[in-house]
C-alpha cells in the first residue's frame, strides 16, 4: 500500500477547498470510515473461478438509512477491484452476498437474530449503535470529544474469517462480546 493508515484516516476528516477546511457532515465521515474499513481486511480467499467481470463489492446497509446521500459519493468507486454498489434493505435476507453491512440503530431490537442470520459469514459488520460491538458487530463507530472514533471486537471477525489489519487494531478501543 502506497499510503500509511494514518494518512487514510487522516483524509477522512480533513475536506479541503482552496486551502480552507470546509465543514463535513458526521455520516460524510463515516461512510468514508466505512469505506476506509474495508481496505484494512482481508477476506478469505474464494476457490471458484472469479465471474468476468467480477461482482461488485457491496456496501449494504440494514435498518433506516443514517447515511442519507452522504454515503453516495462512494456508489461506483473501486474497492478491491470491483465497482462498490450500496444496497438499502430492511431485511437481512436482502443483504446475504454484502461484502460490507451497516447495522443501523433501528435494528437495535433484532440484532441478536441478524447476527445469528449471518452464521459467521464473512461479511464485516459495522455500525455507530452503543453497545454493538459486544452484541456481536465486529465495528462500531463512537464520538468521543467530538471525533469519530471506533472499537473493533477482533473475535468476531476472526470466527467470520476475517483478517483486521494490525494497523487498524491499534487505532481501535478493543471490546470482547
Amino acid at each position: 500500500m502506497t499510503y500509511t493508515l494514518t494518512t487514510v484516516l487522516l483524509s477522512l476528516v480533513l475536506c479541503t477547498n482552496g486551502g480552507k477546511a470546509a465543514p463535513v457532515s458526521e455520516y460524510r465521515i463515516k461512510a468514508a470510515f466505512v469505506y476506509n474499513f474495508a481496505k484494512f481486511v482481508e477476506w478469505p480467499t474464494d476457490p471458484l473461478p472469479s465471474p468476468s467481470p467480477p461482482a461488485p463489492f457491496v456496501i449494504g446497509i440494514l435498518g433506516k438509512d443514517p447515511f442519507g446521500t452522504e454515503i453516495e459519493v462512494l456508489e461506483g468507486k473501486r474497492l478491491r477491484n470491483r465497482n462498490l454498489m450500496i444496497i438499502r434493505s430492511d431485511t437481512i435476507e436482502e443483504l446475504m452476498n454484502a461484502d460490507v453491512l451497516f447495522i443501523s440503530a433501528s435494528i437495535k431490537g433484532r440484532l441478536t437474530q441478524v447476527l445469528e442470520r449471518l452464521n459467521h459469514r464473512p461479511v464485516l459488520t459495522v455500525s455507530d449503535t452503543p453497545g454493538f460491538a459486544q452484541g456481536g458487530v465486529m465495528i462500531n463507530l463512537y464520538t468521543q470529544a467530538n471525533k469519530i472514533r471506533f472499537e473493533i471486537n477482533p473475535r468476531v471477525a476472526e470466527r467470520a474469517g476475517l483478517k483486521i489489519s494490525s494497523h487498524l487494531l491499534r487505532l481501535a478501543r478493543i471490546v470482547a462480546e
